[in-house]
């Protein structure tokens, strides 16, 4: 079975070739601007007029292709996303939910794969906070896992499985840990990006931080560049951003590999890692979502070991 969505020619034009007829993003006067409130032009360029962002009511779809280039070998995974939001006792959050995986166009079909699989969806629905982007339906969770686990003890059977249902126990009944895992989803980190990263100066340009889960079981990799925004919405009514860095990290290669969350030592420039990243993304003009992105990230460890990780993120309709 093939997922089509998100081919290169399911995507609006990343730069159309010219400005005329398109609405002007913003008039600036001086200083930083939060474009969490999306900006009009005013018949008064002095003056700016601001439109809040719309949560109420935000129900989202989205198509999602995650390509993993090591060594010579590619692995696709393909899945849908849903993403929409409740305030319950002034508490506004995300929930999100998460469709079947295909791996390489095809779903699970090894024991590990199926396994992986099955306590990976456990997490789901889940309901992360607005205002800081934490996990706060745990006990739900928590609570799902017991009941999971029981189940795939009764369906597998081995050491190695055992091992692996006992190491996913620790990491799901404790709540730092559930946190920590939630900074290793891809999209996740892409959807914060975009939804956090909203003060520019007044050339719509801004240093920012982007974190990519590169590694498994550690802190995300730390990307550091600049990211600017288009003056002019885009003709499907988006808000055009694009961000370029360098990796910024404190920690070396071997302490990366090792799955160390900080830097123990300070590495000396050759023991650093090396790399690029670029994300090319649109957020909508109304509700300040995210609506597509191109993002492709490199990261090299060693000479030999060199890994290219692309995510397409389309929103489906």
């Amino acid at each position: 079975m093939r997922l089509t969505f998100l081919l290169d020619e399911d995507l609006p034009e990343s730069h159309p070739k010219s400005t005329k007829g398109r609405e002007q993003l913003v008039e600036l006067r001086q200083g930083y601007i939060d474009t969490s409130r999306i900006v009009s032009p005013s018949e008064d360029t002095k003056q700016v007029r601001y439109f809040h962002i719309k949560l109420e009511g935000l129900d989202l779809n989205y198509g999602i292709r995650h390509i993993e280039e090591r060594n010579g070998t590619t692995v696709q995974f393909d899945y849908e996303t849903k993403v929409s939001y409740k305030n319950e006792n002034g508490t506004g959050c995300y929930v999100i939910t998460k469709g079947k995986t295909y791996i390489n166009n095809k779903l699970p079909n090894t024991v590990m794969e199926e396994l992986a699989a099955d306590c990976g969806a456990v997490l789901y629905p889940l309901e992360v906070s607005v205002s800081n982007f934490s996990i706060i339906n745990t006990a739900a969770i928590k609570a799902r896992w017991k009941r999971l686990k029981k189940e795939l003890e009764r369906k597998y059977q081995g050491t190695y499985i055992s091992n692996y249902l006992e190491a996913m126990s620790k990491r799901l009944t404790n709540d730092l840990a559930l946190n920590t895992a939630l900074n290793q989803d891809l999209f996740l980190s892409l959807f914060k990006h975009a939804a956090k990263v909203k003060a520019y100066h007044n050339d719509l340009s801004a240093q920012v931080v982007f974190y990519a889960p590169l590694v498994p079981y550690t802190r995300p990799v730390r990307y550091k560049g600049d990211q600017n925004v288009e003056s002019h919405y885009t003709r499907y009514n988006t808000i055009k951003t694009v961000f370029k860095g360098e990796v910024a990290e404190h920690r070396s290669c071997k302490a990366l590999k090792a799955g160390q969350a900080y830097a123990l030592h300070t590495p000396t420039t050759a023991e650093l890692p090396k790399g690029d990243c670029t994300l090319a993304y649109d957020t909508d003009r109304y509700t300040g979502m995210l609506k597509f992105c191109k993002a492709t990230m490199h990261l090299e460890l060693e000479e030999e070991e060199q890994t290219k990780t692309t995510l397409h993120i389309n929103e489906l309709y």
